[in-house]
């Protein structure tokens, strides 16, 4: 078949289910748009500050994990919003896709090009989304 694909064709009726790690003032920039789209929505927070996860799943709602790899191992959250600090966004980012999530990352997407390339690399063999 030949045939273009509309938009509406390629967009699932469910929302795709993100969860974040560590928001702070730009993190929740990112919830509000999340919260705004008919097509996301927040699964939850992993935030090292507690008060922190209790407010940000009180405001938008989704799950309170208290670690990462709790997050990842959750099979409700399909992706991963990473507002974290530079030196973590490629081991994040490779452990967020390991685990089979996509993932919206900040700039820069990493240190170097070579962890740029890996990430992508491992996106493409994994059949996942990354995003800057």
């Amino acid at each position: 078949m030949n045939q273009k694909a509309n938009r509406s064709d390629l967009m699932s009726s469910t929302p795709v289910q993100l969860a974040i790690v560590s928001p702070a003032r730009w993190g929740r920039l990112l919830l509000d748009a999340v919260s705004k789209s008919d097509q996301l929505t927040c699964a939850g927070v992993f935030s090292r500050d507690e008060d922190n996860r209790k407010d940000i799943v009180k405001t938008y709602g989704g799950k309170s994990f208290t670690s990462y790899e709790a997050l990842l191992a959750d099979p409700e959250v399909q992706g991963v919003i990473l507002p974290t600090p530079h030196f973590l966004h490629h081991p994040q980012t490779m452990a967020a896709l390991k685990a089979g999530k996509h993932v919206f990352v900040e700039k820069p997407m990493a240190n170097t090009l070579e962890e740029c390339h890996k990430m992508q690399t491992l996106a493409k063999e994994k059949g996942l989304a990354l995003a800057v």
